[in-house]
């Protein structure tokens, strides 16, 4: 029970990490899979590019985003990276999507697609494409990029070196032993091919 406990625990902070970046011990760092204003930039077209940045495209609301964004991405995300595209986004955000319709009354979000692949990682499909629902995913809010289309294998990549460690630790007082399980991972994440995403970004 507890090594199972802290293989979820690591999982999930190295979940956070990947998504959003995170400095680590011993000097490693984790690009985020999400981009910073650092390195994005507003892309006007599907072979708009800007050396390493991430290109992205505003919502046109200060706030929120309407059914008006999934057409605005699919224009500008390049062809070449089509097949096997995904759309990225929280639970949050799907909520959101969930309540748009198109112009003939029918939920744009299709629920039904995807129902017990990749372990419950594919929750539905927008515009014929798989929707991945990862709760890392930033929040439909002012400034942030809640919601993205990518094909994740060209874009972002994970690596995990050898040499992971699990170490357990007793310490006796009187008649009470504790034991102090410490682990390491050692993993780091990078954008690969900023080209292979756009993401939108809450913005008039």
């Amino acid at each position: 029970y507890v090594t199972d406990k802290l293989v979820r625990n690591i999982a999930m902070k190295l979940e956070q990490g990947y998504m959003n970046g995170a400095d680590v011990q011993k000097g490693g760092k984790i690009e985020g899979f999400t981009p910073k204003a650092a390195n994005s930039f507003e892309k006007n077209g599907a072979y708009h590019f800007d050396g390493q940045k991430v290109g992205y495209i505003r919502s046109g609301n200060p706030a929120t985003f309407t059914i008006d964004a999934f057409a605005d991405l699919e224009a500008v995300f390049p062809q070449e990276f089509s097949q096997g595209a995904v759309y990225v986004m929280n639970a949050k955000t799907l909520a959101i999507v969930k309540k748009f319709k198109t112009t003939t009354g029918q939920p744009l979000f299709n629920q039904s697609y995807g129902i017990g692949l990749t372990n419950g990682l594919i929750q539905g499909e927008i515009m014929g494409r798989p929707v991945i629902v990862d709760y890392y995913m930033e929040d439909t809010a002012a400034g942030a990029f809640p919601l993205a289309l990518t094909n994740i294998r060209e874009y972002y990549t994970i690596y995990d070196a050898y040499g992971d460690t699990l170490v357990e630790k007793k310490e006796s007082y009187g008649s009470t032993t504790t034991v102090n399980i410490r682990a390491e991972k050692y993993s780091t994440g990078m954008i690969a091919d900023p080209q292979a995403a756009v993401f939108l970004k809450i913005a008039s």
